[in-house]
């Protein structure tokens, strides 16, 4: 499988979906990049690593980062392997020893722990080929503004949730579609969080 190295360009809120990001992926030192939605939770690990912020307590990327070094386990690179039915697919490569190996993971989870682990992000070429678009010079311009632009709100956001305030920068309005949404999903333990922090609010 032929591959090439990317780059996180961005992470945005979603302006099409609640409570999910776009995550802009870009081909190193060149000028194709594709985006995928991700999370709420994922986007929120992606961007304290992306800040160097560590939470109060251990989120789930970190809890396996721990686990895999207390069994001298190393990640030397992840790959998005395929994209199928606008489906990504990614592999975590792990190292003990001399014994390497591919698991499945979700592609978030999978640059989540890129992240962590400081290890090269690859993808099939094939799926450039397929969904990779050039960044002219004058949008590669109008990314560096919004990042500069998106850059405290990111830190904000990461800043707060390290603090254990990951609700403060929804509204209530907010937190009610999140409610429903969660209640629709059948997630009762996140939509119970966001009850409590709305009952809060209002009390």
């Amino acid at each position: 499988m032929n591959k090439v190295q990317l780059e996180i360009l961005m992470l945005a809120e979603s302006v099409t979906f609640n409570s999910t990001y776009s995550l802009v992926l870009g081909e190193k030192n060149a000028g194709r990049r594709f985006s995928l939605v991700i999370g709420k939770p994922e986007a929120q690990a992606i961007a304290l690593s992306l800040d160097g912020l560590n939470p109060n307590r251990p989120l789930t990327h970190d809890l396996m980062q721990k686990s895999f070094q207390v069994f001298n386990i190393d990640i030397i690179e992840v790959i998005i392997t395929q994209l199928k039915e606008g489906v990504f697919y990614s592999v975590v490569v792990c190292k003990k020893g001399e014994v390497i190996v591919e698991i499945d993971s979700r592609t978030s989870d999978a640059i989540a722990l890129a992240l962590r682990f400081k290890c090269p992000i690859y993808a099939n070429t094939k799926i450039l080929d397929e969904v990779g678009t050039e960044i002219e010079e004058a949008e590669k311009l109008t990314i560096e503004q919004f990042e500069e632009e998106l850059e405290e709100e990111l830190k904000e956001f990461a800043e707060n949730f390290a603090k254990g305030n990951e609700f403060d920068v929804y509204t209530n309005e907010q937190l009610e579609e999140m409610i429903e949404e969660a209640l629709a999903e059948e997630n009762y333990e996140h939509a119970a969080k966001l009850r409590d922090e709305l009952n809060k609010r209002e009390s």
